[in-house]
């Protein structure tokens, strides 16, 4: 168990303090005027009112730490070349990738867990009983996904997967380059904002927008609205997007880590 504790720590760390804060929020909520006995009212209220707003901007963060960090310490302690006397490369890869990846659970429990603590505030499971407040209250969800909100709400957590797969991609880019974590996180954050401004102006409003003559889908290809699905096409548009930049990250971590002797190289630097 101790030995557990001390493996897992960044990640019992990072879902404490989640949980903490999504309490804290919704214990916040008392004297507040709720409009509906409806547990999505009360859920939304707090990521677009409360300050659980300012997950959408932070969460990558919760996955960054506990998902590269141990890899992180292996290349730029030099212990990987240890590790690879024992074990190949492409199998040490592949393992540390699987490690990072069993992190993606932190968000969409947390979401999960979340909604069901709005229900036990509520002491209500009345979903879709504040129908006709939906698409009018702060970050409340679109009327259009009232008809089958058990569809929507599995959507809404296998995106926040997809999306921390992707938080994934980008925390492993730097591992390789540099030794400092705390330059490895600055980066990663970094190089989300970067794809955020990438696809939701450059290919978003210039491309498809202004060249293509295509709109209407640069609220899709915002980042930061998998937390509201504010205004997005639909969703299995929006999970199709998950996918593609999944992928893509992935392939672009192939990349970068394809060359073990660049790997040991920048290992010892």
């Amino acid at each position: 168990m101790k030995k557990f504790l001390k493996k897992e720590k960044f990640t019992i760390i990072s879902f404490f303090v989640l949980m903490v804060w999504g309490i804290s929020a919704l214990i916040s909520c008392k004297g507040d005027m709720l409009v509906s006995d409806d547990p999505l009212i009360l859920y939304y209220h707090l990521f677009a009112d409360k300050n659980l707003y300012y997950l959408e901007i932070l969460a990558p963060i919760f996955i960054f730490v506990p998902a590269i960090y141990q890899f992180h310490k292996e290349i730029s302690t030099g212990f990987i070349k240890n590790s690879l006397t024992r074990m190949e490369y492409k199998k040490y890869l592949i393992k540390h990738y699987i490690n990072a990846i069993k992190k993606v659970w932190i968000l969409p429990v947390f979401c999960l867990l979340m909604l069901l603590f709005c229900c036990i505030y509520l002491k209500s499971f009345n979903f879709g009983s504040g129908i006709e407040f939906y698409g009018y209250l702060t970050g409340s969800p679109d009327p259009k996904y009232a008809t089958y909100l058990f569809g929507f709400m599995s959507v809404y957590v296998i995106n926040l997967a997809l999306q921390s797969i992707l938080y994934v991609n980008l925390g492993l880019l730097y591992c390789k380059k540099y030794s400092n974590f705390l330059i490895n996180l600055i980066l990663s954050y970094l190089s989300f904002i970067a794809l955020d401004i990438i696809v939701e102006v450059f290919v978003g409003n210039l491309l498809l927008a202004r060249i293509l003559n295509i709109h209407n889908i640069t609220d899709s290809l915002n980042l930061f609205n998998f937390w509201t699905y504010y205004n997005v096409i639909s969703l299995p548009f929006s999970i199709i997007y998950s996918l593609i930049l999944v992928v893509l990250s992935f392939l672009t971590l192939i990349f970068i880590y394809k060359n073990k002797e660049g790997v040991l190289i920048e290992s010892e630097k």
